[in-house]
């Protein structure tokens, strides 16, 4: 089955020693593969950079999601018909659906033109329990218009930075080029490139346009940097 490829099953332990009922906790978590139809396309590539095992989430001290909250992500999706910030909300809910069937470290949410930042930690709660504080302070943060520029080199400088000494996951949803355009994108590669532990801060670029030439040079980022990689959505990975 698909989700076998995406969590090589964790010892039954691990699950019980965070009150998760180990049979359960992977039969819902087929159910919301099944539901959303997530093909073998997306976990190859998900797993050629972040191996969700065992060994691999109890070193990570977190998972970080930085979204684009720019002017454009206010402009419609000619493929959905919805905006570009609605269809983040969206994505970022389902990617967050499937960890909660894991035994994830805290969740992490941050903006690039805001201070604030939601952290989520499941504890012992039910995926159910957990979804829905997940879901409550996603549509908060999302009820701001999306407003401002493109800070893309500070936002990854940032979170780099802070997490100089931590093992964390990061997840960028970006709608297009940076503010500072081509100069800017080659400061992100050498920024990325010369990250000290690649391994240890996998990064994953999470494009929100359908227009190729705001994507282009986040596709070109996960061809040339170690453990990084870029993916739209589960249809296009189809």
């Amino acid at each position: 089955m698909l989700f076998r490829s995406l969590i090589p099953l964790f010892d039954e332990a691990v699950y019980e020693s965070i009150g998760i009922d180990h049979k359960q906790m992977l039969m819902e978590l087929a159910g919301v593969f099944a539901k959303y139809e997530i093909p073998m396309g997306f976990v190859a590539k998900l797993l050629e950079i972040t191996p969700y095992s065992e060994e691999y989430l109890t070193g990570l001290h977190s998972i970080q999601f930085l979204i684009d909250d720019s002017t454009s992500m206010a402009l419609l999706l000619e493929s959905e018909g919805i905006a570009r910030f609605e269809e983040t909300k969206r994505r970022l809910k389902q990617m967050i659906e499937i960890l909660a069937h894991i035994p994830t470290p805290p969740i992490v949410i941050s903006f690039l033109n805001r201070q604030d930042e939601v952290r989520l930690e499941r504890g012992k709660r039910s995926p159910e329990e957990f979804l829905k504080e997940v879901y409550q302070k996603i549509d908060s943060c999302f009820f701001h218009e999306p407003e401002g520029s493109t800070p893309a080199k500070k936002g990854i400088a940032d979170v780099l930075k802070e997490g100089s000494i931590e093992r964390r996951a990061l997840y960028l949803f970006f709608d297009g080029m940076p503010s500072g355009r081509v100069p800017e994108i080659k400061v992100i590669k050498r920024l990325l490139q010369n990250r000290g532990d690649p391994s240890g801060t996998p990064i994953t670029f999470l494009p929100c346009s359908d227009d190729p030439e705001d994507v282009n040079w986040m596709l070109d980022m996960g061809k040339d940097i170690p453990c990084c990689t870029t993916i739209f959505d589960y249809e296009k990975e189809k």
